[in-house]
């Protein structure tokens, strides 16, 4: 199964800077800015998303990561590892439904990507 992630966060510079490092270790990168943008993305993505990289704010009107990335994992079993990142002062200690692991902005892109892989590996199980 090819591996294929999903950066969902409003700050275009962040996005591409994923984008970029991310390209070196996964088969496909998709972008979103907004959760509309991240659901359409999950729906036409062909192979499927297995990994989701997602901001905790991004911006008015928009759901918390935190809200989304359940959402987005219970509409699409296929994405194996999900993690958050953010700028706020959300306690990286807390547990949150879904999601993996939480980083804090500005996040070192290796060890996310070690996450992200040594996370991957098809199964059912999912912390938190």
């Amino acid at each position: 199964m090819a591996n294929v992630v999903l950066v969902v966060d409003d700050d275009a510079q962040v996005v591409g800077a994923l984008r970029r490092y991310l390209s070196l270790s996964f088969d496909q990168v998709l972008t979103a800015q907004n959760s509309a943008e991240a659901e359409a993305a999950l729906a036409f993505a062909s192979p499927p998303v297995t990994h989701l990289v997602c901001d905790y704010d991004l911006g008015p009107g928009e759901p918390t990561g935190t809200m989304l990335i359940p959402r987005l994992r219970a509409a699409h079993p296929s994405i194996r590892v999900a993690v958050l990142v953010t700028g706020s002062a959300l306690d990286l200690a807390d547990v949150v439904p879904g999601v993996d692991r939480k980083f804090r902005k500005p996040c070192d892109v290796e060890e996310l990507t070690r996450v992200l892989l040594s996370h991957g590996a098809p199964g059912p199980e999912r912390s938190g």
